[in-house]
């Protein structure tokens, strides 16, 4: 039989979570296996074990361990320790798991989270999220923009933290744009609940399907609005929607998905109104003349657009 699991039966006895299948297997190890080894020093697994415990206020279980013991047991019971003892220091001094970071380069990266929430991380975006989360709450750290559908737990909450604001769901959809070059956050709802937070100042509101929330960082006023469109998620469902949008504020939005500067040269089909879905794999040029009737040319990434009329 394998040492390495020998060793993990020998953790389990020092947390006290050994069952008693597993402890007929240990002991019938003990009592089959040879004394091979020799060890260069005394090793008394009870006091070194009682020592780590007393060091972190009791927050392990001392186990009287048997007291016939072969060497190789020995030297399996001093490497329990050390795993177990790195394992409980490490957890009481830092309060939480290890964190991943992973960072989304130059396209849309997908990963799915311990608990089963599926995140979508826009280009350019990190996300830090734990290895496994707590008994108690489930939170990530976004800097950038993600599109997030949590897994519901009404038992666990799960956090969204960035800079300025804690987005509290339990089970929805929705997506979160923090940009650090820019001087707003964003939180759009597509399905369930969310509740966000501003840390500075404490406001609060809660958001349902097809609302949003623009947090200013240099106000700092949180506003709620109703946004059937939610074209913050256009880069995740991948299209554009417009339902009784004026031509200017679609243009505003075109201007912002595609990185872009878009001149109207004529301000009569301003008030234009604009309904449809528009893939965003579509060129600007041919979106442009398709929302606006309006000829398009483009110098510099500046994007013109004269005459045009409104849609019938």
């Amino acid at each position: 039989m394998k040492s390495d699991k020998y060793i993990a039966l020998i953790s389990k006895q020092l947390e006290g979570t050994l069952s008693p299948k597993e402890a007929k297997e240990l002991q019938g190890y003990e009592k089959n296996s040879a004394d091979n080894y020799d060890l260069p020093f005394d090793l008394d697994t009870d006091s070194d074990f009682a020592k780590v415990s007393s060091r972190l206020n009791k927050s392990a279980k001392t186990v009287q361990m048997p007291a016939r013991r072969n060497t190789w047991m020995r030297v399996a019971a001093a490497g329990a320790i050390l795993v177990v003892a790195g394992f409980l220091l490490r957890n009481y001094f830092s309060g939480d798991t290890a964190w991943e970071n992973i960072t989304a380069s130059t396209e849309i990266q997908e990963l799915q989270l311990a608990d089963g929430t599926k995140v979508w991380l826009n280009a350019g975006s990190t996300l830090s999220y734990p290895q496994a989360f707590s008994d108690t709450e489930r939170s990530v750290k976004l800097e950038g923009e993600a599109y997030f559908e949590v897994t519901k737990d009404t038992e666990k909450r799960f956090q969204v933290l960035t800079e300025q604001t804690t987005i509290t769901v339990l089970g929805t959809a929705f997506n979160v744009r923090a940009e650090g070059n820019e001087s707003k956050t964003e939180i759009a709802v597509s399905e369930g609940k969310v509740q966000v937070e501003e840390k500075q100042t404490a406001q609060k509101v809660i958001l349902s399907i097809n609302e949003k929330a623009v947090y200013n960082h240099v106000s700092n006023e949180l506003i709620e609005t109703e946004d059937t469109d939610l074209n913050e998620l256009a880069w995740q469902r991948k299209k554009l929607k417009f339902t009784g949008t004026s031509l200017q504020n679609a243009l505003s939005v075109i201007e912002k998905q595609y990185g872009i500067s878009v001149v109207l040269g004529n301000e009569n089909i301003a008030n234009c109104q604009i309904a449809g879905s528009y893939k965003t794999g579509t060129s600007v040029i041919n979106l442009l003349k398709s929302i606006s009737q309006a000829t398009v040319t483009e110098t510099d990434g500046k994007y013109v657009l004269t005459g045009g009329r409104c849609n019938e």
